[in-house]
């Protein structure tokens, strides 16, 4: 009787893990595990971006230093690592266009320009003191910039700051809000992710399109893919904002520390590796 009640516990297992897996609508494309590449100098990434070439971005702002990796696990320190004399000041966000990589240092106000070596190019200073917490760009390179300061999201555009709110939040919500995150599709639209898990889409030219309720407990990242927006927690806990008939996602790695859409893929940052998967729509 002990084995046959063992044997059912065995297949009880094997059934709800099953179940799990068929709910699931994310499969593993590739691991890439950077532990050994970065423990020795005590570098741990907080932000990741796609690059050009098969490889990442990781900025780790604690640290003021930005890595390039690549899909054989080969690392590249900006110049910040062993040379204290080039520091970037407080590193936000950072993004990889076609003139080169854009970094965001809140604290200084600026937008700094790299090459693709990670080299700096120039240092542009922004024309109003808005101090942005967060950014995103649009596919054409243009970059939105949120303002918790002024409660307003701004335009960068052709080189320069636009000193017009792009989004105003006291007009758009007659309060100020808290902002969790901010992303856009690969056709403009912009998603705003509120701290209280609402969701608010804009039209590429600002103007307020829908809000949804909070739809994932938790939620800390939003990210499109393919024209459909997705929550993520940091335990690897997700769903499409669009209800769909299998709506689970579910990430085997936790805690995760940021995600971004990859060229039809989701990339998720960890605290020892990248993991890329599919999402089966």
């Amino acid at each position: 009787m002990k084995l046959l009640n063992k044997f059912r516990k065995i297949l009880k297992i094997i059934f709800m893990t099953s179940l799990v897996l068929s709910q699931n609508k994310l499969n593993i494309i590739e691991h890439l595990d950077f532990s050994e590449n970065l423990k020795q100098n005590e570098i741990q990434p907080n932000i990741l971006s796609s690059s050009y070439y098969d490889s990442y971005l990781m900025l780790d702002f604690y640290k003021q230093v930005i890595i390039k990796i690549d899909l054989s696990g080969e690392t590249t320190f900006s110049s910040a690592i062993g040379d204290n004399s080039f520091q970037y000041g407080d590193f936000v966000w950072l993004d990889v266009m076609p003139d080169g990589i854009k970094v965001l240092d809140k604290l200084d106000n600026k937008i700094l320009h790299l090459d693709h070596n990670l080299n700096k190019i120039q240092t542009i200073s922004l024309s109003k003191d808005i101090y942005p917490v967060k950014a995103s760009s649009f596919p054409w390179g243009d970059i939105l910039l949120y303002s918790k300061t002024f409660n307003s999201i701004y335009i960068f555009i052709n080189g320069k700051l636009d000193e017009k709110a792009f989004i105003n939040f006291y007009k758009e919500f007659n309060s100020k809000i808290c902002v969790e995150d901010i992303e856009i599709n690969q056709d403009g639209e912009i998603g705003l992710l509120h701290c209280s898990g609402e969701l608010t889409l804009f039209s590429q030219n600002g103007k307020k399109k829908i809000t949804y309720p909070n739809l994932l407990k938790d939620a800390k990242f939003l990210v499109s893919i393919n024209f459909e927006w997705l929550y993520f927690d940091n335990n690897g806990n997700g769903r499409f904002v669009e209800d769909k008939l299998i709506n689970e996602l579910i990430v085997p790695a936790n805690p995760i520390i940021d995600v971004i859409s990859n060229n039809g893929f989701l990339s998720f940052l960890t605290k020892d590796h990248i993991l890329t998967m599919d999402v089966q729509q």
